[in-house]
């Protein structure tokens, strides 16, 4: 096992970054990280800015924390080869009045048994309004004002959020808990859990189960795929467009409800009886 410096690709002309790394031990848990290096970076923010952040493979958590004045980013690069840790970069900026966080991985074929990923724990100021587009690994948010989200797989968690969320999620569990704002969430596979949103709720989904509670004003399913739904708690309508009748099931609605009717049986060869 082998550790190595990593390599930074950094702005330097940016007062007020300082970006560190030094090796590290390779190995976490029982997560497989042959080269690795330890990462850590920092630049002045407020909760009145933007960060926009862009990852690639590898974990991903990102948390709002009261009293903090920078961005502060921290991690672990992991790679199966020397040749692959040396390409791993990241890059942390301001643009205008938005701070960039960019993770760079390797473009050449790795073959069936490499690997290269970035784990990221990234604190900002509380309730900063955040746009992030994480490729694959499971992704952690939480503490954000306004957030948008492209997740390409793994699991992803988001609460606490101060603000309206919109997610494009492409597979692997979903959970949403505890939005201050509306929530839009086009789905591909995998269970969904929501709860705790006070204003509207929109939700388009693929596969896999929906459990949703605590909705403060209507919700909506758009595409209801293959799974069941259930409902608790919704203080507006409740509507259903393209769905299941026998798959869903609801409690506590308010206002109204419109879902599909359910489906007639067939009726056997011998006719009705």
């Amino acid at each position: 096992m082998t550790c190595k410096n990593f390599v930074v690709m950094a702005v330097l002309v940016l007062v007020g970054t300082s970006l560190f790394y030094r090796p590290v031990n390779a190995q976490r848990g029982n997560t497989r990280c042959e080269f690795s290096a330890d990462i850590t970076a920092e630049l002045a923010a407020t909760s009145e800015q933007l960060i926009r952040i862009e990852a690639g493979s590898g974990s991903l958590t990102v948390e709002g924390r009261a009293g903090l004045s920078a961005v502060r980013v921290t991690g672990l690069a992991c790679a199966s080869d020397e040749w692959l840790l040396d390409e791993l970069r990241i890059s942390l900026e301001r643009r205008g009045s938005a701070v960039e966080l960019e993770t760079f991985h390797p473009r050449d074929s790795w073959g069936r048994n490499n690997y290269a990923r970035i784990d990221l724990e990234v604190e900002v100021p509380l309730g900063m309004d955040a746009e992030i587009d994480d490729g694959s690994g499971w992704a952690s948010l939480s503490g954000l004002g306004e957030l948008v989200v492209e997740d390409g797989s793994g699991g992803l968690t988001v609460t606490d959020i101060e603000g309206s969320v919109d997610i494009d999620d492409g597979s692997g569990g979903l959970e949403v808990r505890d939005v201050r704002g509306d929530l839009f969430i086009d789905d591909g596979s995998g269970s969904m859990l929501i709860e705790g949103i006070t204003g509207t709720v929109t939700v388009s989904d693929g596969s896999g189960s929906m459990d949703i509670r605590d909705v403060g004003e209507g919700l909506m399913i758009r595409e209801m795929g293959s799974g069941t739904l259930r409902v608790s708690g919704v203080e507006g309508d409740f509507t259903v467009r393209d769905g299941r009748n026998e798959r869903i099931r609801y409690s506590g609605v308010a206002g109204e409800v419109d879902i599909p009717e359910p489906r007639r049986r067939r009726r056997g060869r011998g006719g009705a009886r």
